[in-house]
């Protein structure tokens, strides 16, 4: 089998060392293989490389590690790209959560005006991106990770020829914390998902082709959501009790949209949003990683995210090298998977995917339910792809109005304008030429 190159952007990422992991896991499949890290933060760039470099070292894995500043070095000739960046940084982050919270919306990072405005920044990165490997690697897989996946994977479907899967990892892993708080066995499920990214259904769970989800229904029907002590789990729970499909976790800001933005305003106003929580640990992590990377027996205590993350691009990767047909959650262009959606909207839905690449599994209809709401959301998030390549400001008000998450046009062009302004250093393509030659 010969040696691949897996192209890792923003590979000074505290995300980085638990994919490293998982290649490692996977060396005798990727024996060989190149590890390009690729990321404009040098000294974070140098912490995650020396550790990756010390943790394969360690495990006498056959995986070479480089780094590097320079994009196009690291595109090059790439097997698999696995874009990862974060545009603006978490201070772009904490933007995008307080400025909507002062209008009474929820700020989040890929949900409601927060993710919009989180689109506008990494498209046209992406879309950037994309040139260099259109020129350097046109036959590579991307495998997107970088937020708002749906978003950013629909702006390169309609840009691009390129070879792009949306990946994340939400779908499945609120049903592994409902089985693990419950005690039942996942080995060998496999799911039906009908939505979009951060906003679906997992509404079939499979073992030896026996769909056993009503069974898990019926087990936690009637457990009371506030036994839970996990907040997630316990706005899954409800959900689930009420519909008998399982939520993306991420619906919970829809269904339960005052809960949620009450909690935000509390978490802002005590302790500070997520974004600040992130940053205020950060130090540690990285001082950790520091210490693992010269430690005599390497071993990381200390990880930035759910091991899930990086396990589902890891094992993407594996499928495609080795030509084992497994069965994933992906966000792809529709072409009939749903019957809700043109074909060149992007949908997450299952596919198997092998070393040929990915075959779409058909999901009819989404839930009667729920399908409103996720068309709703789908047409926002389109509008704002359209609007972030094009650096059309009209555009962008209108796929702000309609996000369900904004409760008028006035409140959407104040949140949009002030968005706008505070992120203007990564927005080119929202800048006007004025009469005086002068942009805005």
């Amino acid at each position: 089998m010969a040696a691949k190159k897996i192209a890792i952007i923003g590979g000074a990422s505290a995300y980085t060392p638990d994919i490293i992991l998982g290649l490692i896991r996977h060396s005798r499949e990727l024996a060989g293989s190149e590890i390009a890290l690729m990321d404009i933060d040098q000294e974070h760039l140098e912490v995650i490389a020396a550790l990756s470099r010390r943790l394969a070292e360690h495990a006498g894995a056959d995986l070479r590690i480089s780094h590097t500043t320079d994009r196009r070095r690291a595109v090059d000739q790439a097997d698999f790209l696995l874009p990862q960046y974060r545009v603006g940084g978490l201070q772009g982050r904490f933007l995008d959560e307080s400025i909507p919270l002062k209008y009474g919306v929820v700020g989040q990072e890929t949900m409601g005006p927060g993710g919009l405005s989180f689109a506008m920044r990494s498209i046209p990165v992406a879309l950037e991106l994309a040139k260099d490997v259109q020129e350097l690697a046109p036959n590579t897989w991307w495998l997107n990770y970088a937020n708002p996946t749906s978003m950013v994977t629909q702006a390169l479907t309609w840009s691009t020829d390129l070879k792009v899967i949306g990946l994340c990892d939400a779908p499945v892993g609120m049903v592994y914390e409902i089985a693990r708080i419950f005690r039942y066995p996942l080995e060998g499920v496999t799911f039906d998902y009908k939505g979009i990214n951060h906003c679906g259904w997992i509404t079939a769970m499979y073992r030896d082709g026996r769909n056993v989800l009503p069974r898990l229904h019926r087990l936690v029907r009637w457990v009371p959501a506030g036994l839970i002590p996990d907040e997630r789990a316990g706005h899954v729970l409800r959900l689930f009790q009420r519909h008998g499909v399982v939520p993306n976790y991420y619906l919970a800001y829809h269904y339960f949209r005052q809960e949620m933005f009450q909690h935000a305003r509390y978490d802002a106003e005590r302790g500070g949003t997520r974004s600040q929580v992130i940053m205020k640990g950060l130090p540690d992590l990285y001082e950790h990683y520091r210490q693992v990377a010269n430690a005599a027996e390497p071993r990381l205590t200390k990880h930035r995210g759910h091991a899930s993350h990086a396990d589902l691009a890891v094992e993407v990767i594996v499928a495609m090298v080795t030509g084992r047909r497994q069965r994933f959650i992906v966000n792809v262009p529709n072409q009939g998977a749903l019957e809700d959606f043109a074909p060149d909207q992007v949908v997450e839905v299952p596919a198997w995917v092998d070393g040929s690449g990915y075959e779409r599994i058909p999901m009819g209809r989404l839930p009667e339910f729920g399908a409103d709401l996720i068309r709703r959301v789908k047409h926002s998030e389109d509008l704002i792809s359209r609007a972030s390549i094009e650096g059309d400001r009209d555009l962008a008000l209108e796929a702000f109005r309609a996000h369900p998450l904004t409760p008028s046009r006035d409140v959407a062009e104040k949140i949009l304008d002030e968005l706008l302004a505070a992120h203007r250093d990564h927005l080119p393509q929202f800048r006007r030429p004025t009469q005086a030659g002068q942009t805005t």
